[in-house]
């Protein structure tokens, strides 16, 4: 099964009982779900406390949830949080995709990102694609995953 789900997780969940152990998990299971197909996205923008991101980020990881680090790119977001959470993926944020075919500069920090990901086995997903020119210059840089308006529109065209 190659089908994932991302279900955005807010850092202050942590501070709710109901939360806390391993009610994500039970829930999970309760809907016959793996632990494997589902992917938890936290949001860079949502939380400046380093360590109430990295205990959100350990808890789920102690019940083998894989994570992703969403947003990235904005808010908060910097190579240190990177390291220090170590996800499996990354969501790079829409404002560094927007027109990326017309900067040379977010174009070449995303090269640079690219090999990262790569040597560290982490899964690079471009978020916000709007356009085929941006769709074009995110595979050329070598991201595979991409999600975005413009897949949306893609397929409403064809199902008509």
């Amino acid at each position: 099964n190659h089908k994932k789900l991302f279900i955005n997780i807010n850092p202050d969940l942590l501070s709710d009982e109901e939360f806390n152990g391993d009610y994500t998990r039970r829930k999970i299971e309760k809907y016959q779900n793996s632990i494997n197909s589902i992917i938890l996205e936290i949001s860079e923008k949502c939380c400046n406390a380093e360590e109430k991101l990295l205990e959100l980020v350990n808890h789920y990881k102690s019940m083998d949830f894989r994570i992703c680090l969403d947003n990235t790119g904005s808010a908060y977001s910097g190579l240190g949080r990177i390291c220090a959470l170590n996800p499996d993926f990354i969501k790079i944020d829409r404002k560094i995709i927007h027109e990326i075919q017309n900067d040379e500069i977010r174009q070449s920090m995303i090269k640079s990102l690219v090999t990262f990901c790569k040597e560290s086995g982490i899964i690079l997903i471009a978020v916000g694609i709007e356009t085929s020119q941006e769709l074009d210059v995110i595979l050329k840089l070598g991201i595979s995953f991409a999600q975005g308006f413009y897949f949306f529109h893609f397929l409403s065209c064809y199902t008509k």
